[in-house]
């Protein structure tokens, strides 16, 4: 279930019991899944015992619309595809056929 701020009766911004702040991630690939750490604190960290660790096993495709949903969320687009090997120092098209 997901939990969302809400105004209660008396009028107030009430946060979720569970809210923190994202302090860091990682991510590893494994064959066809990616395994997303996350770093979050409920207060600034003081010590590293203030610092919660999650670790989320996704496969490519939900990988991909997470990041794709966090992209519209924040307003912004997603970059278009690099170019790969040669072809960008020589400004050859991606699927050019060389004879």
């Amino acid at each position: 279930m997901t939990q969302t701020a809400s105004d209660d009766n008396d009028g107030k911004h009430h946060l979720p019991d569970k809210f923190g702040v994202v302090l860091g991630w990682t991510a590893n690939s494994f064959d066809e899944r990616i395994v997303l750490c996350m770093q979050s604190s409920r207060l600034r960290p003081k010590s590293d015992t203030d610092v919660e660790e999650f670790r989320y096993m996704l496969d490519k495709q939900q990988a991909a619309l997470l990041g794709n949903f966090l992209i519209r969320m924040a307003g912004e687009t997603a970059p278009a595809p690099r170019r790969k090997g040669w072809r960008r120092w020589f400004g050859q098209p991606e699927h050019s056929v060389i004879e």
